[in-house]
């Protein structure tokens, strides 16, 4: 089974590398592509899902922003299940602070980025769903949101610092979902 990797903003695939999946996953990765001006992160993250085939069973996991347009893709192609890694389910979960970001004078892509985040409404949280999340993470704070995992003294990027914690974190979440698995509603 494909697991979708989307990385956060401003990166790539390379953020993944160091990934090991269990046996009979095979990663994948999506490729963030020119916002539209003013486009919402719904309508984003939709045009995201023209990477994934639909026509076998996967998964989402997506890093920070990218684990927000995991969401956001879960609530139209059900997946096997929706995972985030430092990132936040919910637009509830967001820091106020984020609001005080989007004067200051960006390159164009990032700020598209904000922006969309600063709009997203979401309450919806895709299911089955996993997320871990370091304890001191500095982007989205950990007393904000609820993660299923929590890395103990990780910052956003544990992933790159820690890559066996998201390693034991994946096998765990993992393992108990059959390779062939069809995605929940099909």
């Amino acid at each position: 089974m494909k697991v979708y990797f989307i990385p956060g903003i401003g990166a790539d695939h390379r953020l993944f590398l160091d990934l090991r999946l269990p046996e009979g996953y095979e990663p994948a990765y999506i490729h963030w592509i020119p916002p539209i001006k003013k486009e919402p992160l719904s309508d984003y993250a939709f045009r995201l899902i023209q990477q994934i085939d639909t026509t076998e069973p996967f998964i989402l996991a997506g890093l920070s922003l990218g684990g927000i347009m995991a969401v956001e893709m879960a609530k139209r192609i059900p997946p096997a299940c929706t995972i985030l890694i430092s990132s936040v389910p919910v637009s509830a979960d967001l820091p106020r602070l984020y609001r005080i970001a989007g004067a200051l004078q960006l390159v164009r892509f990032i700020r598209w980025a904000l922006n969309a985040v600063l709009k997203w409404q979401n309450t919806i949280i895709p299911q089955p769903f996993y997320h871990i999340h370091g304890s001191r993470d500095e982007v989205f704070p950990m007393r904000l949101t609820s993660p299923t995992h929590v890395f103990p003294k990780g910052g956003h990027m544990f992933l790159i610092s820690h890559p066996e914690a998201v390693n034991n974190f994946l096998h765990e979440v993992l393992l108990p979902i059959p390779a062939g698995l069809s995605p929940a509603g099909s």
